[in-house]
């Protein structure tokens, strides 16, 4: 009975120990990806963060210190945003480096942002993916990979060792992604 209880508690103890890790591995990938981001923009660049403004505070914050022209597109849960109106509205005619963290919705806001990817001045892209939340508007992280390739974008992802760009290994299509026109290991 004693070596039951025993193993019931070992196993909780060294599921909260994942748990810790995991959570401080993401930790790690964010500050990593905040300091690749705010390295990459130079004074006169344009930044996009697109989701709800809780989700790229913190991203915003850094940024607005840096003299860099900062921009925040709320993308809603719900209504359908019309990603185009927003940059006559702010006469933004080029991003240089776009966050996107949309919680399964980037498939539409790729769609609606097709004209800047088109363009000959087409942004880095960091955005997160994961199959948990795509799957709840029909499609798989992957489909974001095949519509943006179709752009001509390549992608990378952070090691979460080094916090270096590295290729995307070919079995990787969830987690915080990096997509650029250019080579930028």
């Amino acid at each position: 009975m004693a070596l039951k209880i025993f193993k019931k508690f070992y196993s909780a103890f060294l599921f909260l120990q994942f748990l810790l890790a995991e959570s401080r591995n993401k930790l790690l990938l964010k500050k990593q990806e905040t300091q690749l981001i705010v390295g990459r923009l130079k004074a006169g660049m344009i930044f996009l963060g697109v989701g709800h403004k809780n989700g790229i505070f913190w991203l915003l914050h850094i940024l607005k210190n840096k003299n860099v022209q900062v921009y925040a597109f709320d993308f809603p849960k719900k209504e359908n945003s019309d990603f185009s109106n927003f940059f006559k509205k702010n006469s933004i005619g080029q991003v240089d480096v776009m966050r996107v963290d949309v919680n399964g919705r980037e498939m539409e806001l790729f769609m609606n942002a097709q004209k800047l990817f088109s363009s000959g001045f087409s942004p880095v892209i960091f955005y997160s993916s994961f199959e948990n939340n795509t799957k709840r508007f029909n499609y798989h992280p992957v489909e974001i990979m095949w519509f943006l390739q179709d752009f001509g974008y390549k992608f990378f992802i952070l090691d979460g060792k080094t916090g270096k760009i590295i290729p995307r290994p070919p079995y990787q299509y969830e987690g915080i992604m990096i997509a650029a026109k250019e080579q930028i290991l």
